[in-house]
């Protein structure tokens, strides 16, 4: 069974204090190939190479609402839409460890069953990441690189104007 990853980049203008979601993801979160040097390196998920992470920090208590919505499924005492799951559903994943509640918009969510490992990191956090596991000796790349690069290159451009912005992700297998 194959490990993804769930990313969604958020950005903090200067001199604001909430998160916004950065829109170049719409709904679907995942992200890229199974790089599991990538995944090793932001939070030792598939640490197959041993390979030294970042600090896995849960998912952020600031995040934005749209990455809220995403990481769970609204609890209806009916799931009518994937995005939700019923009541008894959401009690027994709670009950079971898998799942825990939380609320956005004063509407109670579960965090998804099927994920885990949620963590975030900072534009040079993720550079360092990407520089570690494809930068070769003669400061080319090895394969697989370019979906990182570029969302490195569109965190970058994100925090061209002073604004902050980090990389917000989890994990499912």
């Amino acid at each position: 069974m194959g490990c993804d990853i769930h990313l969604r980049l958020e950005r903090k203008a200067k001199g604001k204090i909430k998160w916004r979601n950065c829109n170049i993801f719409r709904y679907d979160t995942c992200w890229g190939y199974r790089t599991y040097g990538m995944f090793a390196a932001l939070a030792d998920v598939r640490n197959y190479g041993n390979i030294e992470p970042l600090p896995v920090r849960g998912l952020p208590s600031d995040a934005s609402v749209s990455t809220l919505m995403l990481y769970g499924l609204a609890v209806a005492d009916k799931a009518e839409y994937d995005w939700q799951c019923s009541t008894a559903e959401a009690e027994n994943w709670v009950l079971c460890g898998y799942s825990h509640y939380y609320e956005v918009n004063g509407r109670k969510y579960c965090s998804h069953p099927d994920w885990h490992t949620p963590s975030w990191c900072t534009t040079s956090e993720m550079e360092g990441c990407i520089n570690r596991i494809f930068k070769k000796e003669d400061g080319g790349y090895k394969g697989g690189y370019a979906e990182w690069l570029a969302l490195l290159g569109a965190m970058k451009g994100y925090e061209a104007d002073g604004s902050e912005c980090r990389a917000v992700f989890w994990f499912d297998n």
